[in-house]
């Protein structure tokens, strides 16, 4: 087990990975463990692939990469942090994920090897199906090359037709499967299609999809669709308030940990479907019945409405129920990137004290790295100490690089804030 803080980690193992002459990638895998340095496996097998596809595969088969691990983190904050490792909602298979880097990376080369590779892997009994399992990321790419094969066999069965056939399916075992694939497939040939017909499947149906897989085919449909089919497998799974915070607070990519990566995303859907037509996105929104993903989409919204009409975003959280500190969090980290003053003037308004440390604190936390003077300016007004001093930690950690700056700092914002938590 080891500590990996997220996107840093994947940036940083990119960067060194790229760094490594073409004639040392092999010893460079050979040196990095099977068992956690997933990013770094993943892209310089990629490379690999591109120059000797056939050793590449022969040393992927050999290696002790897993079909399956799981994910444990700790809370940022002290008081939850004491609670110890939380376990992710799902796990990966890094090992599938790597094959698919590999597939591709040959198929861009060679086509017709990547096709020849992709029909062993779907081969019950191969040597290449029994050390890679299909599965996950890997049938995505390992149908597609497949269908290009021979257009019509892919032609055969519409893609409708499949997702009846699976629906009509009673082994679970089978069944969701069988509906993922379908769901991808169509999504690619006809995404609003697949999107309907998505949002009516059942809500044990809609919590048995991998969002991350689906995710990838939903950025064929358009933000409108993408964001209610979203919404729709987001609600199947109960979404908590805390994910929904996770997920404005990390900017995290790399393996999924949980649902606030997809949460992440639904946000960045309806933001896209507003832009393009906000009356739409608003009335979608309205009338739905409530619940913390509601008032997360609804925060966000109003964000990109405040940004040319300040009463309408404002309007719009007072027409939507749910969690309001979801809500306000939402609203305020859109605001302060078009105007971090006007928003911080509307928060000092809000009557509710603990609802305005809220969002003030968000507003800080969103500018710490940017504008750490206005940052502490703010951290000030919180009337809550441990948000005060989780700003503070923030803007030392930010600035870490930078001692100057911090004693410039510290003497104009005086406080023990400054040597608590160190």
């Amino acid at each position: 087990m080891r500590h990996v803080p997220g996107a840093q980690a994947e940036s940083a193992w990119i960067k060194w990975c790229f760094a490594i002459p073409d004639a040392d990638v092999p010893a460079a895998i050979a040196k990095l463990n099977p068992y956690s340095d997933f990013h770094a496996l993943r892209c310089l097998y990629a490379r690999w692939a591109r120059l000797d596809p056939a050793a590449a595969w022969a040393s992927f088969r050999k290696s002790a990469i897993p079909d399956k691990v799981s994910h444990f983190y700790l809370h940022e904050d002290d008081e939850r942090r004491e609670r110890g490792l939380v376990q992710s909602s799902f796990g990966t298979s890094p090992r599938a994920l790597i094959a698919s880097r590999i597939l591709a990376s040959i198929a861009s080369q060679d086509p017709a090897a990547a096709r020849a590779l992709a029909t062993k892997l779907r081969t019950p009994g191969s040597e290449d199906a029994k050390d890679v399992p299909v599965s996950s990321y890997l049938h995505i790419d390992v149908d597609r090359l497949l269908a290009t094969q021979d257009p019509a066999a892919s032609d055969a069965a519409p893609p409708s037709h499949a997702a009846a056939d699976a629906a009509a399916l009673t082994d679970v075992s089978m069944r969701g499967e069988a509906l993922e694939k379908a769901a991808l497939n169509w999504l690619q040939s006809d995404p609003a299609a697949a999107c309907a017909w998505l949002q009516q499947l059942s809500l044990r149906d809609l919590g048995a999809f991998e969002l991350v897989n689906l995710e990838w085919g939903l950025n064929h449909a358009t933000p409108a669709d993408r964001t209610r089919t979203l919404f729709a497998l987001l609600e199947a799974r109960g979404v908590t308030a805390e994910e929904i915070q996770r997920a404005g607070s990390d900017g995290r990519t790399g393996f999924p940990m949980g649902n606030n990566d997809s949460v992440a995303n639904a946000g960045k859907a309806v933001l896209a479907w507003a832009k393009q037509d906000a009356a739409a996105a608003r009335n979608w929104l309205t009338a739905l019945p409530g619940g913390n993903l509601q008032a997360m989409l609804a925060g966000t919204i109003a964000g990109e409405l405040v940004r040319t009409d300040v009463n309408a975003g404002i309007a719009l959280l007072n027409q939507t129920g749910g969690d309001q500190d979801l809500a306000v969090c939402a609203l305020m980290r859109s605001w302060m990137e078009a105007d971090a003053r006007a928003a911080l003037a509307w928060a000092a308004k809000i009557d509710d004290a603990a609802l305005r440390d809220t969002s003030r604190s968000t507003a800080a936390q969103q500018i710490a790295a940017t504008d750490p003077a206005l940052a502490l300016e703010t951290a000030r007004t919180l009337t809550d100490p441990a948000l005060r001093s989780a700003i503070f930690k923030q803007v030392r950690q930010s600035l870490s690089w930078n001692p100057a700056a911090l004693r410039e700092l510290a003497a104009k914002f005086p406080g023990t804030e400054w040597s608590e938590g160190k």
